[in-house]
């Protein structure tokens, strides 16, 4: 086959990108689909109930700086224990995290979440601290939701973890 490539090309002064080539198909892969047991699918519903990820907090500081829209994880898998210290982790973006020129940047406090206040207690809905104004996992761009999603499952082993 390569043989008669260099001779229709030498047949075109050596042109490749006026040779027609005809490739042969592409094998067809087969994949096996597993079956989830119950107890992954009852853990799926119990992390992810209607699609939104029960451990995280999402905040939004209105466009006051690039990273506006920051979500911190929380619960025990998201807890990174290295001796003395517990590294919690969190996720500082723009409206689109996944462009090339966006921004979408992860980080870790120590030794508590950083968006507690000194007592340990996170704001409630709607209130602000310095990260923000605390709102819905459903109120943040499409984008955002997509990349928190993708770390959310990585965290908490889930597997298929896109919208």
């Amino acid at each position: 086959m390569f043989a008669e490539i260099e001779d229709r090309a030498d047949r075109h002064d050596g042109d490749l990108s006026l040779v027609p080539v005809a490739f042969a198909p592409a094998p067809t892969a087969r994949v096996k689909v597993r079956k989830a047991s119950k107890r992954t699918i009852n853990r799926r519903k119990a992390l992810l109930p209607s699609g939104v990820p029960r451990y995280i907090r999402c905040y939004d500081n209105g466009g006051e700086t690039v990273d506006r829209f920051t979500v911190v994880f929380s619960g025990r898998s998201a807890a990174m224990h290295f001796g003395p210290v517990t590294q919690w982790p969190y996720l500082a973006m723009n409206s689109a995290p996944l462009h090339p020129q966006g921004f979408g940047q992860h980080g870790h406090s120590n030794n508590l979440p950083c968006d507690v206040d000194r007592w340990g207690f996170p704001p409630a809905m709607g209130r602000k601290n310095h990260l923000g104004r605390r709102i819905l996992f459903a109120e943040l761009p499409e984008d955002c939701r997509r990349l928190v999603l993708q770390d959310y499952c990585a965290i908490w082993n889930l597997e298929g973890g896109t919208l």
